[in-house]
């Protein structure tokens, strides 16, 4: 187990894990970030499908990359 984290068992099985706050946030971030770039790719995705477009997946990326900006302002 890493320093910074420890799994401790608890009664019926039930497992509680603790972490640095540190880590915690970090992976909190990571996720909501991930999150902000899926929502992005589906807007790309139905502006492309409203506009009728063919585009190829690097295009498509970059569009999303634009509404991800746009979502952060």
């Amino acid at each position: 187990m890493e320093k910074d984290k420890d799994e401790v068992l608890m009664g019926k099985g039930m497992k509680v894990t603790l972490m640095n706050p540190k880590e915690k946030l970090e992976q909190k971030l990571a996720e909501v970030k991930r999150i902000d770039k899926l929502n992005a790719m589906r807007i790309a995705m139905t502006h492309i499908e409203a506009q009728g477009l063919k585009v190829d997946p690097k295009k498509a990326t970059e569009i999303a990359d634009e509404f991800l900006e746009w979502l952060k302002k």
